[in-house]
């Protein structure tokens, strides 16, 4: 994925030179940048959502046990 993104950045630099742009490599900076500052987000966003999967399972498994715990066998019982 990264390799690709430079790839095209670096095709994109040498257009900009050709047009005979001086602040191409500022763009592309530019362009790495929230790039890079987007797939952190993804990153972190996708994390949560595991997390928040995570303590969800984990809340339905103590309430599982609470709920079908018999008092005379001390097993508890399957959800």
């Amino acid at each position: 994925m990264m390799m690709l993104m430079m790839m095209v950045m670096l095709m994109k630099v040498k257009e900009w030179d050709e047009q005979g742009s001086e602040t191409a490599m500022n763009k592309v900076l530019k362009i790495i940048v929230l790039i890079s500052i987007l797939l952190k987000r993804n990153d972190y966003l996708r994390l949560r959502r595991k997390e928040k999967v995570w303590r969800r399972r984990k809340d339905e498994m103590k309430m599982c046990y609470a709920i079908n715990f018999s008092e005379e066998s001390k097993k508890p019982f399957e959800c």
